[in-house]
């Protein structure tokens, strides 16, 4: 319709009009517009959605760019509601790949296809920093071997009010400590695995969990296919979209944003060795010198944006942001 109506034009003019249409037989035919009404959701939405692959292992769907962050934020949630009792085992991994119309899509597939090998990982172990039983609920907190932390909700309930010691069951570490709800379950090689209820995990157990995670890729050139790919934690997802809230608030200007974007990037290539080290001190006080410098940051949010820097998600929301999305600062203030 936006192809057919001008700007203003109101959608009456569209009545009398003739077009040609082909049905299910191949056939061209000359069609008339006889009426016009208002459709009901969700026929009355436009979704420029396109389902590529559908199984019980892959989703592939093709979006428009702009709708990305909406669409897996919507994956996100349903996933952490749906499989809240068993995400240790059954992870949602995420694999974002924008690119111009033009580009050849057989560069596409193979790019979606380096990405899911990457987002592939063995399981692994976890340690439990805090437990809150609340109600129902059994909320989790954990640090991950890269020093990453995370934080989980598991229903221990059944609908009907009995306790859940089907589904919430953690694959443990061994340990002298025995729980009631222990369980075995023989592996095909090795010794069998030791399961533990949810309700029964207590500070400093050890799990074993098939990590959820995310990457992103913007294919501007096919050659950028071949390129490393960094993955991040799913919980990062989130994490990012908070970072550029604050950058679109505390950047004075797109000026100033592209401003440390480029500071970083240059200061970290210049700072780290050849084997790949850098001084952490040092660094922390360089990003909090240039935030505080360039952007109208308070002592929280510099301190966010630091630890952003320092894992490198910061360079990575402003690339995404300013230059594939093409986000705009400073515009509605």
């Amino acid at each position: 319709m936006g192809r057919i109506l001008g700007t203003n034009e109101d959608v009456s003019c569209l009545m009398g009009k003739v077009f040609e249409a082909k049905g299910d037989d191949r056939k061209f035919r000359r069609l008339t517009i006889d009426s016009i009404a208002d459709a009901d959701a969700p026929l009355s939405t436009y979704t420029p959605l396109i389902v590529l692959e559908e199984n019980p292992e892959r989703f592939r769907v093709l979006v428009p760019l702009a709708s990305v962050d909406e669409c897996v934020g919507y994956v996100i949630r349903k996933w952490k509601k749906e499989m809240a009792r068993v995400w240790d085992r059954l992870p949602l991994r995420v694999g974002v790949v924008g690119f111009p119309r033009k580009l050849p899509f057989q560069a596409v597939i193979e790019a979606t296809r380096n990405i899911e090998d990457e987002l592939l990982a063995n399981p692994e172990e976890w340690r439990v920093e805090d437990v809150n039983p609340c109600g129902d609920m059994t909320a989790l907190s954990f640090v991950r071997p890269d020093g990453g932390r995370e934080g989980v909700v598991v229903p221990t309930k059944l609908p009907d009010g009995r306790d859940d010691v089907y589904y919430p069951n953690f694959a443990i570490s061994p340990s002298a400590r025995v729980e009631p709800h222990d369980f075995n379950a023989p592996q095909s090689a090795g010794s069998p695995t030791t399961y533990r209820w949810v309700a029964e995990i207590e500070q400093g157990d050890e799990i074993a969990v098939a990590p959820s995670r995310f990457t992103q890729l913007f294919l501007d050139t096919t050659a950028r296919r071949f390129e490393p790919i960094r993955v991040r934690a799913l919980s990062d997802w989130k994490r990012q979209q908070k970072i550029w809230q604050i950058v679109a608030k505390c950047a004075l200007s797109q000026t100033a944003a592209l401003t440390v974007e480029q500071s970083l990037r240059e200061t970290l290539e210049r700072w780290t060795d050849i084997s790949g080290a850098l001084n952490e001190s040092v660094w922390h006080k360089w990003v909090h010198a240039v935030l505080v410098n360039e952007w109208n940051v308070s002592p929280t949010e510099a301190k966010e944006l630091e630890g952003a820097a320092c894992d490198g998600l910061l360079e990575n929301v402003l690339n995404w942001n300013l230059h594939v999305l093409k986000q705009k600062i400073g515009e509605n203030r």
